[in-house]
């Protein structure tokens, strides 16, 4: 066994992408079982027994240990695959010449596409063709591989890292599920308990995005990407009674399909143009890898990469597809951490990372405008929101606002580190949000709290180091990932002064973050109680859900740290991710390279634009502190949504709603009552009355043409001589 892995390390990955298969199965036949034998229940026999013992809490808590166990197992194998693979291809490399990107033979144990051991999973052919002409390998089989390269390696460990502290943190979150018959808090009725559910429907979400992590090629990221997005429909309504849980999951599910489609576009471009699936083999064909020209032209290329990205848009909810993630915060808070931090949104800005290559100078300046445009939307509308769930929510729209444009701009390793740095503080910060909804028994209105931190002190300082983490407060990794960011924007704005609005809004909106990230937290843990019988309950959460708290703040304050700590650049994980790039052509036509002689000018003034960034952040501190802490917060009435232009989040619901949806479910109506309507006196004033009405004049000239058929000889050979005479008659009139 142990020769199997060390053979192919990257086995060690395929291994721990299917490890939560085990309690899913497991969870999914238990429960299977239950509900089969749910109507013996009270039936002596074998039936009866078998649901005694498995409608148990002991029998569903079995199962989420079990997959806390496995999440565990998953972590020690993805950060031993990442140290092992720093040691042995990495850290030798680091100082001398960046690695070259898509080298398989660098990493060749690692890719089981390097060395043949593909999976093929449709054969086209029983033999691959070679091409004279362009002197390739056209494919006539499609395969089942993984490609494991250093971001994959960072990637993989945080998804399990952050996934299994959601887990346990979930123990305690979710523990009235464990009961046969719950009382929902919002709807107040009673309903049965899905804790196995919600285990089953994370190991099966985790599992999804591992496979999205280590494949190599469009295809099998693209099943991997809908396998996420049916588990986060299912998770999304997890509470289904509700009917806003139900609205959310649908318009999430429906938001990705409308991006999934520029995915497949860009599948069936890969297809028709270079016969392949594979991201290494698309990469190598353009034009700044020395490709040939003819497989690709710009046109194509270009779309290859838009199609990509509108898949990436509706995933990690980019401008015009950013409002299904405010309302995903429906689901259970500890799924509103995993899709936020580690899974569903962090899968497009992943996917953009790992395709970096496939986009062209003209697909990338769209991303740019695009991630900047989103983190606008996001920073500000998360400073008037007043549920501490979506304050997060559109706090995370605006951080992979950041993390696009990071990409467009030309900072890949500037948009994948702040990726890492902001799975932990953000799943940090909704974990944190999570107890206190759970210690102020399911209340998130911030209007209601208040002076928290003397009843939840863990909670509270934990979630202060989150609020800090990403508020860019130095030493912390948000502060290495974001200085990272702005770097790369205003290099770019050097370097192409037209686009000079994409180096100013970073700024500014760090400034925001600042703001709405203390104003969460003021509001919900400084001051005094607003609402003293919410205070009066509240209490801290149980050691299963603070322990989770700590080791993601820990993992926020050093994530990011390298030597010397006060310098940005000299993060460790930040240096790693900068020794895999691509050439600076992929950028830019000029050969000068504009942006490396921008890079080298802003170099000599990195401190003045430190400064800038956090003065900025000192600002947006200061004036929530001013707004919220000397001055006494105040609202409008409580149990109203916020009103105006950016409380209604730039009106892009009600856009959707005026000119999409109910445009459709008018014409919906109107064609079903066309369709359906009912006939008085068989005026056909609808399609069923148009339809009855034919079938009646038919009918009715029957019934007039049987008088004429009275079995009477004579009387018929009178009538064919009159038509006979008749036909004479007008054969004599047109031959005149």
């Amino acid at each position: 066994m142990l020769e199997f892995f060390a053979e192919h390390p990257g086995r060690l990955y395929v291994a721990a992408t299917l490890l939560p298969l085990v309690p899913a199965v497991l969870i999914l036949l238990i429960g299977t079982v239950r509900n089969l034998t749910r109507p013996y229940a009270d039936v002596p026999g074998i039936a009866g027994w078998l649901y005694a013992r498995l409608n148990h809490p002991r029998v569903e808590l079995a199962g989420a240990w079990l997959s806390i166990g496995v999440m565990g197992l998953v972590s020690f194998i993805a950060v031993y695959g990442f140290t092992t693979l720093l040691y042995e291809h990495y850290l030798p490399r680091l100082s001398g010449e960046p690695i070259a990107p898509w080298n398989l033979d660098d990493t060749r144990l690692w890719n089981v596409n390097a060395d043949g051991g593909q999976i093929d999973w449709i054969r086209f052919g029983s033999t691959p063709v070679p091409d004279a002409e362009l002197d390739i390998i056209k494919a006539h089989s499609i395969h089942l591989g993984y490609w494991i390269e250093i971001d994959t390696t960072v990637m993989f460990a945080m998804v399990a890292v952050v996934g299994t502290m959601i887990y346990v943190f979930s123990l305690g979150y979710m523990r009235n599920e464990l009961k046969s018959t719950t009382i929902d808090e919002t709807l107040q009725h009673a309903r049965r308990g899905r804790f196995g559910r919600f285990y089953l429907y994370l190991n099966l979400f985790v599992i999804a995005m591992f496979n999205l992590i280590i494949a190599d090629n469009l295809l099998q990221v693209f099943i991997s990407w809908e396998l996420v997005g049916v588990c986060s429909y299912f998770l999304i309504s997890y509470y289904y009674e509700r009917r806003e849980a139900g609205w959310a999951a649908n318009k999430a599910f429906i938001a990705n399909r409308i991006g999934d489609v520029g995915f497949l576009i860009a599948i069936a471009i890969s297809w028709s143009t270079c016969n392949t699936f594979m991201i290494g083999a698309l990469g190598a064909e353009m034009p700044w890898h020395g490709a040939l020209e003819p497989l690709f032209s710009p046109t194509m290329r270009t779309l290859l990469g838009l199609g990509l990205f509108l898949g990436c848009v509706g995933k990690s909810a980019q401008f015009p597809l950013q409002v299904w993630l405010p309302d995903a915060m429906a689901g259970p808070t500890p799924v509103s951490a995993l899709i936020h931090a580690a899974t569903m949104v962090a899968a497009g800005v992943y996917l953009v990372a790992r395709c970096y290559p496939l986009f062209t100078p003209d697909a990338l300046l769209v991303i740019a405008y695009t991630g900047c445009i989103t983190l606008l939307i996001g920073g500000t509308v998360a400073c008037v929101q007043t549920d501490i769930k979506k304050v997060l929510a559109y706090s995370t729209v605006s951080q992979l606002g950041y993390m696009m444009l990071a990409l467009g701009v030309g900072g890949w390793a500037a948009g994948v580190f702040h990726l890492l740095t902001h799975a932990f503080f953000k799943a940090l910060l909704f974990l944190g949000a999570g107890s206190v909804i759970h210690g102020l028994h399911h209340e998130q209105d911030l209007r209601k709290m208040g002076g928290l931190r003397r009843k939840m002190p863990v909670t509270a300082w934990t979630m202060f180091i989150g609020v800090l983490a990403i508020s860019g407060f130095p030493l912390l990794s948000g502060w290495y990932s974001k200085e990272a960011i702005l770097t790369a924007a205003a290099t770019f704005g050097v370097a192409a002064p037209s686009h000079v609005v994409l180096a100013v809004v970073p700024f500014l909106v760090a400034g925001l973050t600042a703001f709405y990230m203390f104003r969460l937290w003021f509001l919900t843990f400084a001051g005094e109680p607003r609402d003293r019988h919410v205070y009066d309950h509240a209490h801290e959460s149980p050691l299963v859900m603070t322990i989770p708290l700590i080791i993601l703040a820990m993992f926020s304050i050093a994530v990011g740290w390298g030597w010397p700590a006060w310098e940005p650049e000299a993060s460790f994980l930040y240096e790693l991710l900068n020794h895999q790039h691509w050439p600076s052509s992929h950028f830019w036509d000029d050969p000068q390279d504009p942006l490396l002689n921008a890079a080298t000018l802003l170099h000599e003034y990195h401190l003045l634009l430190e400064l800038i960034a956090g003065a900025i952040g000192l600002f947006g501190f200061a004036v929530a502190y001013w707004r919220y802490v000397l001055r006494t917060p105040r609202f409008h009435a409580t149990n109203t949504e916020p009103r105006g232009f950016l409380g209604q989040a730039w009106y892009f619901d009600a856009v959707y709603d005026a000119c999409l949806r109910k445009p459709t479910q008018n014409l919906a109506v109107f064609t079903a009552a066309f369709d359906k309507q009912s006939s008085d006196h068989g005026a056909p004033r609808s399609l069923d009355g148009l339809l009855n009405g034919i079938g009646q004049l038919a009918a009715n000239t029957g019934r007039g043409l049987r008088g004429i058929q009275n079995g009477q000889v004579r009387g018929y050979v009178t009538i064919l001589g009159l038509t006979v005479v008749g036909l004479l008659g007008m054969l004599a009139v047109l031959t005149r």
